[in-house]
């Protein structure tokens, strides 16, 4: 086991102990997050289809492929968050394999969804679905610029990314997209220390107001409502 891997061992099994069960959590918007969304244990209906999907995916798969797949713990988190605000529209920076696509129609069926995806291999898995807009051009910003003359997504997933120069592209270009109640979900927050501080620097941003550390995933939820704050949570 690498350096790398014992670190994440080490402060994953930290953060079980000391940041769970919105212990010391006083906002109770934040606190239902927690308790009723991030850790919520009951079993939905599309579970079993997120969970087919991703089997089908990994059969196909070999070696570095297989492994940069999504968790399936993660594809829940994503289908129970979207589940829980039914965003309208949405925006996929990056699909994992259509695992991440999967979760999010099964979630919001009814919503718009633009995808992103410039990988031949991993674009060939998405589903097929009238709602989603597939952009194999791998342009970000030229599709966040198209909702300039319409509304902003109302909620942003962005895929893990190889380098630290995708993350700041990709948070470059939705910058002008976050609105007053845009949520964003992040994958691979804690890859490399670049990539960590421009998470970091998104947080700042004006209009977010709660940032959620879950360690490989980060929650940035804007919301004229709340007030700024940041929490690290087990998940």
């Amino acid at each position: 086991m690498s350096i790398t891997s014992v670190k994440k061992y080490c402060v994953k099994g930290y953060r079980r102990i000391s940041h769970r069960k919105g212990y010391g959590v006083h906002s109770p918007f934040v606190y239902t997050l927690i308790t009723r969304v991030i850790e919520e244990d009951a079993a939905y209906y599309a579970y079993d289809k997120i969970e087919e999907k991703r089997e089908t995916v990994k059969t196909a798969l070999t070696g570095k492929q297989r492994h940069s797949l999504m968790p399936l713990k993660t594809a829940k988190l994503l289908f129970r968050i979207i589940n829980k605000f039914k965003p309208r529209s949405i925006l996929e920076c990056g699909t994992s394999y259509g695992i991440s696509t999967t979760a999010i129609i099964l979630a919001a069926p009814e919503a718009q969804i633009k995808t992103v995806e410039a990988d031949d291999r991993r674009r060939a898995y998405l589903p097929q679905h009238d709602n989603i807009e597939i952009h194999s051009s791998g342009y970000i910003e030229e599709i966040s610029a198209s909702y300039q003359n319409t509304n902003p997504p109302e909620f942003i997933y962005i895929r893990e990314q190889d380098r630290a120069e995708e993350y700041e592209k990709i948070f470059t270009s939705i910058e002008h997209c976050i609105s007053d109640n845009t949520i964003i979900m992040g994958e691979g927050m804690h890859k490399t220390e670049e990539i960590y501080r421009l998470f970091n620097k998104m947080a700042k941003h004006e209009k977010i107001k709660v940032f959620m550390d879950m360690y490989d995933t980060a929650l940035f939820i804007a919301s004229p409502k709340l007030n700024k704050e940041r929490y690290k949570e087990s998940f």
